[in-house]
């Protein structure tokens, strides 16, 4: 303190170092912090940040709620038989597989967990900041109830998932006025935190899931008209070999009926010798 003044003097403390968290994949860790400001790095993808600026991104709260509803012109039966065989196809993309990972039968209601492989196609500035690879997994759990025709399917990616979380939730259940069709509910909730311009990157998500979404319909319709045309080859398969059936089932009676009746006309004969 200045002479003739009363504001005692603060002892100056030892600055301590700080050990951040690279909030990306390659899960390395920095010892030391530089200014406060975050940096990027390439090889691998790194974000690093001050502790007071992860701290503000980590309990913001923000989040995207994005819903929807489609009809679709189809009954429940052939829609849920389709939402199995929905991926791959060739106008979503995006998914390129999916594979069973437990599935059983619980009171009658199909339970099933399922991994699900697709591509994120993000902007160039966004790649930098959280990384670019070359294939995200997502888990997908879902239900079905052929009783009361109900579909639901619940899936949250697993890529990515220490700083962003894409929750999604689609329902199939039959259209309340017309049962000859099916009624989809969608929601979809974008968390995004421990990044900057985290709110930014919710937006372009979320506009992702809705682009996606009518891509996921269109998909759908596809895979619907595919179950048809092969419904159809099956009908007309079978009635084909119902057709090759009866015929060769005529013929081989007809070819009893001729060898009963040459035989019986040789026993006449043969009766005709003896009595003469």
């Amino acid at each position: 303190a200045t002479k003739g003044s009363s504001a005692p003097t603060l002892p100056a403390f030892p600055r301590r170092k700080r050990r951040r968290t690279c909030l990306c994949l390659c899960d390395c860790v920095c010892a030391r912090a530089r200014g406060e400001h975050f940096f990027l790095r390439s090889k691998p993808s790194c974000v690093h940040f001050p502790p007071v600026f992860q701290h503000a991104t980590q309990h913001s709260g923000t989040m995207k709620i994005w819903t929807s509803e489609h009809v679709f012109n189809h009954p429940w039966e052939t829609v849920a038989q389709a939402a199995w065989r929905k991926y791959p196809n060739p106008i979503n993309t995006a998914v390129i597989g999916t594979d069973v990972v437990e599935r059983r039968v619980v009171d009658g209601v199909l339970h099933t967990h399922r991994l699900v492989s697709s591509k994120w196609y993000f902007p160039q500035w966004a790649q930098k900041l959280i990384g670019s690879p070359n294939v995200c997994y997502a888990s997908e759990k879902s239900t079905v109830d052929p009783k009361e025709r109900l579909m639901t399917l619940k899936t949250i990616n697993l890529t990515f998932g220490s700083f962003l979380s894409v929750y999604e939730t689609l329902s199939y259940v039959p259209h309340p006025t017309d049962p000859s069709k099916t009624l989809l509910k969608q929601e979809a909730t974008v968390q995004v935190e421990g990044v900057p311009l985290n709110r930014y990157m919710e937006d372009v998500l979320t506009k992702n899931i809705s682009a996606n979404a009518g891509k996921g319909r269109q998909g759908l319709e596809w895979v619907i008209g595919k179950l048809n045309t092969e419904m159809k080859e099956l009908a007309n398969s079978a009635a084909t070999s119902t057709n090759e059936i009866l015929t060769q089932t005529k013929k081989s009676l007809d070819d009893i009926t001729d060898q009963a009746r040459k035989s019986m006309d040789e026993l006449s004969a043969t009766a005709q010798k003896i009595h003469i």
